[in-house]
């Protein structure tokens, strides 16, 4: 048998060998292959941990504007609240006036002549020194109306644009009443 390896001949070099400091090279190869997979693995492992970390902020934060919905509904039905106070306090304001009024004409009939049917006293709001008043008497007797129009006259309300009418159900009567100082 034939061996091989004596029909080699030796091949010159053409390059001379690599100086020692080159030998360096692929170990530093090595080195920042190992360094990129550890970052690689730790960048990871903190995108995972940030990544929860932003969830749980996201729920904190759906939470606190759960609390601030609910505190600006309770906010608002308070303010309702207090709107409803001071519509309430303006009305009790605004019926100083007519509530005198509204005791002069009811102390002014007599319950066993007459009563009355109904008793409306408006005032406008351009003109709130105006009381527009309307009244209905469940009797037709004009002497009822003549007192009520006296007692008015005795507590200083003069009377505007007077209407008297007379139907089936009783005595209607209708003035702008003003108070004179």
């Amino acid at each position: 048998m034939l061996v091989c390896h004596d029909l080699k001949r030796e091949i010159e070099p053409v390059s001379p060998p690599l100086a020692n400091s080159l030998r360096v090279i692929p170990v530093l190869f090595f080195v920042a292959v190992a360094g990129c997979a550890f970052f690689t693995a730790y960048f990871v492992i903190q995108k995972g941990a940030a990544q929860r970390a932003k969830m749980a902020q996201e729920r904190v934060l759906a939470e606190e504007k759960k609390k601030t919905a609910q505190v600006q509904m309770k906010q608002k039905a308070l303010e309702e609240d207090v709107n409803k106070a001071e519509s309430m306090i303006a009305w009790v304001k605004g019926s100083d006036v007519i509530q005198p009024l509204a005791m002069t004409i009811n102390k002014s009939i007599d319950p066993h002549q007459a009563t009355i049917n109904r008793l409306k006293l408006k005032r406008a709001e351009k003109n709130p020194w105006q009381i527009q008043m309307e009244i209905k008497f469940n009797g037709s007797d004009p002497s009822i109306l003549e007192e009520t129009l006296l007692n008015l006259e005795a507590a200083r309300y003069k009377k505007f644009t007077p209407r008297r009418t007379y139907d089936e159900e009783g005595l209607n009567f209708s003035a702008t009443l003003v108070k004179q100082p």
